[in-house]
């Protein structure tokens, strides 16, 4: 199963929120805030499917603890987390606590895509052009004796000078 940072959000259903005490300090009362673990709000009650996906995640992650599902996940994916903490991550809330998230090579790395320059648009129309056919084809169309001749081969490098591959993670 892929993990990509919206099941790992989904699955972390408690928040830092703050509780308000009141701390004997000397002679006085002091007003300090004691962080605890607090449930996320739900989704809206129309999303019945993401709610229904919600509900699944703690019986997935049992699955993926025991070791009868897979959890993978590739670089692009973590750097997502750049946009912010994806929540707390060792809480009790988080139904893939302990889960070990193996990472994979990419199938597509669109980084290639990116840095092309504007002068390439012959180039960037066939890259579209492709990516378009990869989106649209059945899966059954990529079970070929070509294809699968083709993939069991070493990879070649790349014929274009977009930019070099990136490095190995």
């Amino acid at each position: 199963m892929l993990i990509d940072r919206s099941v790992r959000v989904d699955a972390i259903t408690t928040k830092i929120g703050n509780l308000p005490q009141q701390v004997r300090w000397g002679p006085t009362l002091q007003a300090v805030a004691t962080e605890v673990e607090e449930p996320k709000a739900e989704p809206e009650a129309t999303a019945t499917w993401k709610r229904q996906q919600i509900a699944a995640l703690p019986k997935i992650g049992d699955l993926m603890r025991s070791g009868r599902i897979e959890a993978f996940t590739y670089f692009g994916l973590k750097l997502e987390d750049w946009l912010g903490s994806p929540g707390l991550i060792d809480g009790a809330g988080n139904a893939l606590r302990g889960v070990n998230i193996q990472k994979v090579e990419p199938a597509f790395d669109p980084t290639y895509l990116f840095p092309m320059a504007f002068d390439r648009a012959s180039l960037e129309s066939a890259i579209i052009q492709f990516v378009g056919l990869i989106v649209r084809a059945p899966v059954s169309c990529w079970d070929t004796p070509k294809i699968r001749t083709a993939l069991a081969e070493p990879p070649r490098k790349p014929t274009t000078k977009l930019r070099e591959p990136p490095p190995a993670y």
